[in-house]
């Protein structure tokens, strides 16, 4: 953390820019769409390995790194308790984070071994987006018509201390050395 630190204000210092990766779940809907069909797909992708989703979720660092990206930010946007548990796949929550991050990491310490003057860091990425009811879901999937009103009453947000609570949960997962980012305003 400390040379995270350390970094950005010796960028801010010399007025450079800091060049953090891109959107990871926009470029996995952008190059997967079919793998996008549930409300959790951009958190659990990459434990779609029957599916390849590691190896798409790993050509996306690899590919923001090559472009020259000094932050990475881990694929954990969607990962915590309440936004899986909205597909019944709360149980996932410790799983994803660490694979997530393994994917990250393990790309980020390659390039570093290539190259000892290149410093890359990871950034960790939690979200408040709220799961919605199976119910309601299960009726749009089914095709059934819906008006984005009861799209939003369909939304069920836990109450603050369990919103709280699931992100206390996920931040130590997606590694004790990476900087978390929280994506969203708390609602």
């Amino acid at each position: 953390m400390r040379d995270l630190k350390i970094f950005l204000e010796a960028r801010h210092k010399e007025k450079r820019f800091v060049v953090l990766d891109g959107a990871v779940g926009s470029e996995i809907k952008k190059r997967n769409p079919e793998i996008a069909q549930d409300e959790t797909w951009s958190g659990i992708t990459h434990l779609k390995r029957e599916d390849g989703g590691d190896k798409l979720v790993s050509s996306i660092h690899r590919d923001y790194i090559d472009v020259g990206a000094q932050v990475h930010i881990t694929n954990t946007y969607a990962s915590n308790r309440h936004v899986l548990g909205g597909e019944d796949l709360g149980h996932l929550t410790e799983e994803a984070n660490r694979v997530a991050v393994g994917i990250a990491k393990t790309l980020i310490e390659e390039e570093e071994k290539k190259s000892e003057k290149r410093k890359l860091y990871l950034a960790g990425s939690m979200s408040i987006h709220p799961p919605r009811s199976l119910a309601v879901l299960k009726a749009i999937r089914n095709g059934e018509k819906h008006t984005e009103t009861n799209i939003t009453e369909a939304v069920i947000w836990p109450d603050p201390e369990a919103e709280v609570s699931n992100y206390v949960e996920q931040a130590p997962k997606t590694n004790p050395k990476t900087l978390i980012i929280c994506c969203d305003t708390i609602q």
